[in-house]
């Protein structure tokens, strides 16, 4: 049984119709069955490829530099919190008619300089936290922390990102 008629050279009825149907599989059935395979496999694939990149050398260096980084920048802007706080309370103590200065008066507009950098490196230092914080509850990160390095930020002194009160300002 042929597909072609053999007098004339054409397609029989029964060729074009297993053309139209195999072309509908190739052009209808075969791509949709390719996207539902991927959305069955979908949970499976993504699992394997999150321990893939987990697990990626690359990975694994960047994530233990990070957290060494982080963790470096949330204890020096503490201390730098710390300075400008002292620098601020010194401030203060040698300059109290800072009290009764308008609002444009040279002193006020130093007092609110100092004020604003402790303010602005209080931010620095918890988004410095927070950001540790996340990356150590991190699926590909968190298991690339140096063991000596905490588990969470901002719980010791070295990192609560308060200014630690400064010693009674002395006599300049």
């Amino acid at each position: 049984m042929s597909y072609y008629d053999d007098e004339t050279g054409r397609p029989t009825r029964k060729g074009v119709v297993w053309a139209v149907v195999i072309a509908f599989l190739l052009v209808v059935v075969l791509p949709l069955g390719l996207w539902a395979g991927g959305v069955l496999f979908a949970p499976v694939a993504g699992k394997a490829q999150a321990y893939k990149d987990k697990h990626n050398a690359t990975n694994w260096t960047q994530a233990q530099a990070g957290f060494e980084s982080l963790y470096a920048d949330a204890q020096k802007f503490d201390r730098q919190m710390d300075d400008a706080q002292a620098t601020l309370d010194q401030f203060k103590h040698d300059n109290p008619e800072w009290k009764q200065a308008g609002p444009y008066d040279a002193l006020t507009e130093d007092l609110h300089n100092k004020e604003t950098v402790v303010t602005g490196l209080q931010q620095q230092c918890r988004n410095t936290v927070a950001d540790y914080n996340a990356r150590a509850r991190t699926y590909t990160l968190r298991d690339f922390r140096s063991g000596d390095l905490p588990a969470k930020l901002g719980e010791d002194e070295s990192t609560d990102c308060v200014a630690t009160p400064s010693p009674q300002p002395t006599n300049s």
